[in-house]
């Protein structure tokens, strides 16, 4: 029988014995998936992808900390007469994209939104001791809500 054991191992056969060939099989399978993970994350730090993807996934602030894409509400004349339509314009950060924004509304006011349009403001250019220098870039989003639905937004 020892003969016949000899030639199981080199065909890839594994005599098992209470299961315990199986459990060392998955540990080392999952240590080969967690290198392979290791070495991806590590060529991603290398290229400057992680970091990258970390940026567009969550902004932070000055602090380190998240900050959310909405800024506040515009409050105007122009903006009041719009809500009564259920478009609601709001001031965003300026790396914010429409499906983000539209995320963010539906879980802050717990609405429904059906559109969002982006207007992207240009600066002010200020001349100020023989340089011209550019202020205020901004970006506005209006949001549309599915019909039934509102925002309180304080006026």
């Amino acid at each position: 029988m020892a003969v016949l054991d000899f030639f199981k191992k080199k065909t890839g056969e594994v005599k098992e014995k209470d299961g315990i060939a199986k459990e060392k099989a998955e540990l080392e399978e999952k240590k080969s998936e967690n290198l392979l993970e290791k070495k991806e994350t590590k060529k991603k730090e290398k290229t400057g992808e992680l970091r990258r993807e970390e940026k567009k996934k969550f902004p932070k602030g000055r602090n380190g900390l998240r900050t959310f894409l909405i800024i506040k509400p515009r409050l105007s004349e122009k903006t009041t007469f719009l809500e009564a339509k259920g478009h609601y314009v709001f001031d965003v950060l300026s790396q914010a994209n429409k499906t983000e924004i539209k995320k963010e509304i539906e879980n802050i006011y717990n609405v429904k939104v059906e559109k969002v349009n982006i207007i992207n403001l240009p600066g002010k250019k200020r001349k100020w001791r023989n340089k011209i220098s550019q202020f205020g870039k901004r970006k506005k989003a209006e949001v549309i809500l599915k019909q039934g639905y509102k925002i309180e937004t304080g006026v």
